[in-house]
């Protein structure tokens, strides 16, 4: 394909895009704008244009799969050698193996399983906090910071850490140490002796700067300061740079990624085009008004395909979510459909054990990026796992406070990032898309009582706005067994009331007027007096003297009589 024929089906943006004549180019690419279709393009079209020798290329994916796909849409337009496609590992490891083996030596082995060796250094009282402990470290990693400045970092940026800094440090240093004496190193490692290798060795990086000249890296808002530090060793001194992202799909902060680099693209490089794709070419208009409802804006432009359907219910429990799902599931799977052409997504992947054994009770295929039940199949999957993904139908599961955001989800950016997060599921979705929330969960032991996501409401109104208004309760065309065991109404049951009508009066989100770590405190501790009261923690004066009479009131119902 040549000329005129790889400009053919582009939107304006995306002509831009691709035939821009100089570089650096930064390319702000929401989803299912076609970034993929943009990116290929632009290589090609390049190529024909006689401004980029394709042998020459580096163009660099976040995942083996979009390295796959870019290099096999690379090979239909051009026919021939497509350089290099892969992940940052992927290529530094393929640069360094090859620079051990020009000098007669053997590269160190790659760790598969990091977690393992990590966990053998945390020490026994911290076992527990062994999970947190590694996210540290890779976060640490992700940023080249070592383990002497790990404390002093985390201090001056008011980190909140799992444990004490210091311990952290010290398994980090005690990880480091076991690596060296294993002759192994880590998926970061490889980076960053890559990027060490450029730095000093002038023979070495002389031959990968004459190798690799036209750069693009797709996903760009995923970059962290060391994959950063890479790319910037690849160029020197160049500019001829393209890169592809959308700084609302943002959603691996947690683990050092920094989209500062994709939204600072023109300070970073001076002279530097911005280019932004705005036609969703993937989803219905209905889906588009809804994923961008999740953000809090709304865009003029009209998406491509024609409206259908989204709907919000609501389940007693858990367990008659699933149920719930497990029809909608078989409801979609009409004569004509794959069962794959549909996809069941969740928080975390705690949520995936217990649908996938109900799917499989009742009959239905599924699978998760870990196990499979065959080429047709429902994927269950996190919301991360699915990043990059898309599906016919969609079923967002435990569409609720505790879960979306999660938790965990403390500060303004965390909560920001689980925002984008569920901005990224629901746009997985290309003509239907099924939200779904509980009541009521077991979780350990106890059976909670949970709220809907604060972010429901955005969207059910982004649905009002063109199949009439919706509610939360249970769908009267999908059957949803409503069990709740006869109980007196407790503590805990006025305290939630009492929130859920106080947010709605002062149109806030629950957790702004309660967040539920100190609803619990109150349901725990159940204080009997406003001294008391302003002992809990988190709670404040403020809100403690706003609200006070109307707690323990809540807390012990008649106490004035």
């Amino acid at each position: 394909m040549v000329g005129v024929e790889l400009l053919q089906g582009l939107d304006e943006a995306q002509l831009a895009a691709v035939t821009h004549p100089g570089d650096p180019v930064c390319v702000l690419a929401p989803a299912g704008s076609g970034k993929t279709r943009v990116l290929s393009r632009r290589i090609a079209w390049r190529a024909a244009e006689g401004t980029l020798d394709v042998r020459r290329v580096l163009a660099i994916t976040f995942t083996t799969r979009a390295a796959t796909e870019l290099s096999s849409r690379l090979t239909a337009l051009l026919g021939r050698d497509t350089g290099t496609t892969g992940t940052f590992h992927a290529v530094a490891y393929r640069m360094l193996r090859d620079h051990h083996r020009e000098r007669g030596t053997t590269a160190p082995a790659v760790l598969e399983r990091a977690a393992e060796l990590i966990d053998e250094c945390v020490p026994a009282r911290h076992r527990a906090a062994a999970r947190q402990i590694r996210a540290e470290i890779a976060w640490a990693s992700a940023q080249a910071i070592s383990p002497e400045h790990y404390p002093r970092v985390v201090a001056t940026a008011h980190r909140p850490t799992p444990v004490d800094p210091a311990t952290t440090a010290e398994v980090f240093a005690d990880y480091v140490e076991a690596k060296r004496r294993r002759r192994v190193v880590d998926f970061d490692d490889l980076i960053s002796s890559c990027a060490e290798l450029l730095a000093s060795d002038a023979a070495f990086a002389g031959a990968q700067r004459w190798r690799h000249r036209h750069f693009f890296v797709d996903e760009y808002q995923d970059v962290n300061p060391l994959q950063q530090r890479l790319l910037d060793a690849w160029l020197a001194d160049r500019e001829d740079l393209f890169v592809v992202g959308d700084p609302h799909q943002a959603i691996y902060g947690f683990n050092g990624a920094d989209a500062g680099f994709l939204t600072g693209f023109a300070d970073r490089h001076p002279g530097a085009t911005v280019i932004e794709l705005s036609r969703n070419h993937r989803s219905t208009p209905e889906l588009v008004r809804v994923a961008e409802a999740v953000l809090g804006r709304r865009r003029p432009e009209p998406a491509a395909l024609p409206t259908t359907s989204c709907t919000v219910t609501a389940a007693a429990d858990g367990e008659a979510e699933a149920l719930a799902i497990a029809r909608r599931l078989r409801s979609e799977h009409v004569p004509g459909h794959r069962w794959s052409a549909q996809a069941v997504l969740v928080r975390t992947h705690a949520q995936t054990r217990p649908i996938l054994d109900l799917l499989g009770r009742s009959g239905i295929p599924a699978t998760t990026e870990d196990d499979s039940a065959g080429p047709d199949a429902v994927r269950v999957a996190t919301y991360h796992s699915a990043k990059g993904l898309e599906w016919p139908i969609v079923h967002l599961a435990g569409v609720e406070e505790g879960y979306v955001p999660d938790f965990h989800a403390r500060s303004d950016e965390a909560i920001a990032e689980e925002r984008r997060l569920l901005y990224v599921a629901t746009s997985r979705a290309t003509r239907r898309l099924h939200l779904t929330w509980a009541r009521r969960r077991v979780l350990g032991d106890r059976r909670v009582d949970r709220l809907p996501s604060r972010w429901l409401d955005p969207i059910e109104r982004a649905i009002g706005s063109t199949t009439g208004p919706t509610d939360r309760r249970p769908s009267t065309h999908l059957p949803v067994p409503l069990r709740s065991e006869p109980r007196p109404e407790t503590a805990r049951d006025r305290l939630i009331s009492w929130r859920a009508a106080t947010a709605r009066a002062a149109s806030v989100p629950s957790a702004v007027v309660l967040p539920d770590r100190v609803l619990e405190d109150l349901v725990r501790l159940a204080p009997t007096d406003p001294e008391a009261l302003g002992r809990i923690p988190g709670l404040g004066t403020i809100k403690a003297a706003r609200y006070g009479a109307a707690l323990l009131d809540a807390l012990h119902p008649g106490r004035n009589r």
